[in-house]
């Protein structure tokens, strides 16, 4: 049995500072353009993130989607600083079109993940493109790409976990679970793809998520200002997509 996958925490958003400082600084030193702006580097998002995914899949179809995103997103990048003729303002809807194709044809590719006999409960597949997770380990680390999701926490003392989601829809049932003493971190990075985050009334939620052209909201109710409440940590980024977390 191979070993379970395990991502690694803000592995490509370091990444994509590092390349989108090395940019900017190579624009300073006269080898781009002096009109580069920083938006101009959003492209990088789809690149480095399509290689981490890449080398994290075991399909060969997520491996084509995956490989297929960087490569676009390096053509939008390259036509961003004047190496191309495929200026992203114009050419940005090919992602939408790539999106597209990953779930067509990711959702049919019903490939299976091996994971310890500890990881979950019960998996399985419930209708064309969703997969449900029921898991009763006390930390989640968990990749999603190019496809649908629903995971549902039963664990008695949870810590939170790192979760990753690209071009994919995840929602995350935490209703079930109770958090470990001092709270929980889940850290989310998501790329193109939305994740709604269900938990109890009785648990305080801090949401510290930064967007990039994404939204993170927090529509919990208060448990007005009780100070033993369970405290539930959501930190990560969003780029190019979105998070919820309601009760």
């Amino acid at each position: 049995m191979d070993a379970p996958s395990r991502s690694i925490p803000g592995l490509w958003p370091g990444l994509i500072f590092i390349a989108l400082g090395g940019g900017l600084l190579a624009r300073e030193l006269g080898f781009l353009p002096a009109d580069v702006a920083l938006v101009d580097f959003w492209p990088l998002a789809v690149v480095v993130f399509g290689l981490a995914q890449l080398a994290q899949t075991r399909s060969a179809v997520g491996a084509f989607f995956s490989l297929g995103f960087a490569v676009l997103g390096g053509v939008l990048l390259a036509g961003n600083l004047g190496f191309g003729s495929f200026p992203a303002e114009r050419y940005w809807p090919a992602l939408l079109v790539m999106l597209g194709l990953s779930f067509l044809f990711g959702g049919r590719n019903k490939t299976r993940s091996w994971h310890t006999k500890h990881d979950f409960k019960k998996r399985y597949v419930d209708g064309e493109h969703a997969v449900e997770v029921v898991t009763d380990e006390n930390r989640l680390q968990r990749s999603v790409t190019c496809s649908g999701s629903h995971i549902r926490i039963e664990s008695q003392a949870w810590t939170g976990g790192e979760l990753s989601a690209f071009a994919s829809g995840v929602e995350m049932d935490l209703r079930y679970a109770r958090l470990a003493e001092g709270g929980a971190t889940l850290n989310l990075q998501v790329v193109m793809a939305g994740i709604d985050i269900r938990v109890p009334d009785t648990w305080l939620v801090v949401c510290d998520i930064t967007p990039t052209l994404g939204g993170a909201d927090d529509v919990t109710r208060s448990t007005q200002g009780d100070p033993s409440a369970p405290r539930l940590r959501v930190v990560g980024s969003v780029t190019l997509g979105g998070v919820s977390i309601r009760n």
